[in-house]
């Protein structure tokens, strides 16, 4: 359905569109693309009459009050996930987008075509409201989303209990930040969705100290970083992305992926080289190395993870081992040896 000629309304403080009667049931699932000029934007909605538009979408075409726009309104069903984890030699991340958020809201899911490429438009919506809408790539690089995940279930944050609900990814080594924007920017999220920032302790970094670190990680970046202030012993850099839809299907994927190449003795090629990546960022973030000779002068290597959660720990001690590693779970000083 194609509605020409529909002014921008005004709606309290925002600004909407209304439509002149029910083309579809109230509530259901639409897809509405607004064209201004040579511009246009599409997003997922619940019908009705009156819709209030988001702020991006404002910022996007311009928008202002009694604009008159083109509207292509069309009825959607949300897209069945898919049942493989490959799709040839890529990821597909259709398989990891869960059902719903971890309150029970619906995630709905449409695919669309960017550049001969096969994306994907995922929402959801709430009594109050709706979440930022997520466009992201169907397909992935293997490795590239394998280190990701091995990256954030070293340095992430994994629990939904927290403030924001947002994607955040600490680590003190400014090149492991530009890998972790490599990887999220393959999935199509853009840099200028992260926000940046440094924590550092008062008392161990004094005021030159910390302007050099910032501009440091600046340079490398390319983007600013917001400095504060914090007890930790160190120094931290943080990345985070806020979208709870995000979020979902980050702390998902985890939890599929980590359980599935713990459950599978016998790794296909594919699932070879996502657990290579995977592995290989975890010990980078929480992993130590240890290397002695014993009395014949023989070199014995000790690898480490440490990690609270036991469940995690069950994980990793079964990933290393269908690897070829020897391990063994120490409960007491919560790692895998």
């Amino acid at each position: 359905m194609r509605l020409e000629n529909v002014k921008i309304s005004k709606m309290g403080n925002k600004l909407g569109i209304w439509f002149s009667k029910f083309y579809f049931p109230k509530g259901s699932p639409v897809q509405i693309k607004i064209i201004k000029e040579n511009k246009e934007k599409t997003f997922l909605a619940k019908f009705n009459r009156p819709i209030t538009l988001r702020r991006n979408i404002q910022n996007y075409l311009n928008l202002k009050y009694q604009d008159l726009i083109t509207i292509e309104l069309s009825q959607i069903k949300n897209t069945e996930r898919s049942k493989n984890l490959f799709h040839e030699n890529k990821i597909d991340m259709l398989h990891l987008i869960p059902q719903t958020t971890s309150k029970g809201y619906e995630i709905i899911v449409t695919e669309f075509d960017n550049n001969s490429e096969k994306w994907l438009r995922i929402w959801y919506s709430h009594e109050r409201g709706s979440g930022q809408q997520l466009e992201i790539r169907r397909f992935v690089e293997i490795g590239g989303f394998g280190s990701l995940l091995g990256q954030y279930q070293a340095e992430g944050t994994k629990h939904k209990n927290t403030i924001g609900f947002s994607v955040e990814f600490t680590n003190k080594i400014i090149p492991e930040h530009q890998e972790f924007i490599a990887s999220i920017s393959k999935l199509g999220i853009s840099k200028d969705a992260c926000e940046f920032r440094f924590t550092y302790n008062p008392n161990r970094l004094s005021e030159e100290e910390v302007i050099n670190h910032a501009k440091r990680f600046e340079t490398i970046i390319g983007c600013k970083v917001k400095i504060s202030q914090g007890s930790s012993k160190g120094i931290g850099f943080r990345t985070v992305i806020r979208n709870t839809i995000l979020t979902e299907i980050v702390l998902n994927s985890l939890d599929k992926i980590r359980n599935f190449l713990a459950n599978e003795s016998k790794y296909t090629p594919n699932q070879q080289e996502l657990a290579n990546n995977f592995l290989a960022k975890l010990l980078t973030g929480d992993g130590t190395l240890d290397v002695r000779c014993n009395r014949r002068d023989f070199p014995e290597l000790h690898m480490k993870i440490v990690d609270q959660d036991l469940n995690y720990l069950k994980d990793y001690c079964a990933i290393l081992r269908n690897n070829g590693f020897k391990t063994r779970i120490n409960e007491k000083r919560i790692c895998v040896i």
